[in-house]
């Protein structure tokens, strides 16, 4: 986690060094996103519907931040290995493959966005930064949690259909940790996510 926090402030630290000193031009916004997000648990990926909604501002025509808070649903056909413990010495410890039921119950993403007008009211943009999430993992014989926070970055392009309305195209990759070797302990999962979003102007 704290190499997640380290790299994220490296990388908007040398964004704003990079670019020329020039007024702010604070536009605050909200909104929400929703669409595909894959969980792999570690041997198998699922896809399943997943929500958030979005404060952000954009700081200049170039760049701004986002925060965007939601949840996941659970998926079906995820696999993982499980860690089966000795049986009193009788057998050695050992890994099993078995199904598990993978899910999200909230994220939390702090987001530097980057972005370039391309033509009118069309921009591109790109993100890093980090995500907290809560993940639980359902398998036979338990259940397992685990909060962490892991280092995320992604892109998009958003159109102003109206002053002061957006709508965006979005793919972040909101974890690339999984780890699933021991339940009770398991490290995370892979959360991509590509969504759909509308924004609103204040």
């Amino acid at each position: 986690m704290k190499n997640a926090f380290r790299l994220t402030c490296l990388a908007i630290g040398l964004c704003f060094t990079a670019l020329p000193a020039q007024a702010i031009d604070f536009k605050p916004y909200a909104g929400a996103g929703a669409g595909t997000f894959v969980i792999d648990a570690g041997l198998g990926s699922d896809n399943v519907f997943g929500y958030y909604g979005v404060l952000g501002a954009d700081l200049h025509e170039y760049y701004g931040f986002e925060l965007r808070i939601g949840n996941i649903g659970d998926t079906v056909g995820s696999q993982a290995q499980i860690y089966v413990p000795p049986d009193g010495g009788d057998f050695p410890p050992f890994l099993v493959t078995t199904p598990v039921e993978a899910g999200i119950d909230y994220f939390i993403a702090y987001l530097f966005k980057a972005q370039y007008p391309v033509v009118e009211n069309l921009r591109i943009y790109g993100v890093i930064g980090a995500t907290t999430m809560k993940a639980t993992l359902t398998f036979a014989g338990g259940t397992a949690s685990d909060v962490s926070t892991t280092f995320s970055f992604g892109g998009g392009v958003d159109y102003r259909v109206a002053p002061q309305w957006l709508v965006a195209l979005d793919g972040t990759v909101y974890a690339n940790s999984a780890d699933t070797d021991n339940p009770a302990k398991f490290d995370g999962l892979d959360v991509w996510g590509f969504t759909g979003m509308v924004k609103y102007e204040f």
